[in-house]
């Protein structure tokens, strides 16, 4: 028993020092265009999943954390990537614009293992308000989307 214990223990220590699966930060080149009030709020509470400029906690290197941590940052930019705001077209951004006021509104974002590893980022009730508002009224002022019809 104290054999396998010992073995287990050394694979462990091994996969510290040879995986590592951090997700490669690159320039953001399209940013989402914004007031700085919002700017501010979405690269301090948004940025690391959501764009390429992800910082990542010093827990971050150790296994089995590391796994998880990468999953939840390749899904955010794959969902949402702030970086490349304007590669999107106007109906991707619409639809982004309205799930992302949803998900603030359900307080599913930021999500909560985020919230574990970052708590001198919490997200205020006042500052998820001014996001929430901000997509709401940038969904609607997009101008109306075309209705396709079988003419």
């Amino acid at each position: 028993m104290q054999k396998k214990l010992i073995t287990v223990i050394c694979i462990y220590l091994i996969l510290q020092f040879i995986t590592s699966n951090e997700l490669s930060n690159y320039k953001s080149t399209n940013e989402i265009e914004c007031p700085d009030s919002v700017s501010v709020l979405l690269k301090n509470y948004c940025y690391d999943c959501h764009s390429g400029e992800t910082v990542y906690p010093l827990l971050s290197r150790l296994i089995p954390l590391n796994w998880l941590i990468h999953a939840d940052v390749e899904k955010g930019r794959h969902v949402i990537d702030f970086g490349k705001w304007g590669n999107y077209n106007e109906f991707e951004q619409r639809y982004k614009q309205i799930a992302i006021a949803k998900e603030l509104e359900s307080d599913r974002m930021p999500p909560s293992l985020y919230r574990f590893f970052h708590r001198d980022k919490q997200l205020s009730e006042l500052n998820r308000q001014i996001l929430i508002t901000y997509f709401k009224n940038e969904s609607d002022s997009l101008k109306p989307l075309a209705i396709l019809s079988k003419d």
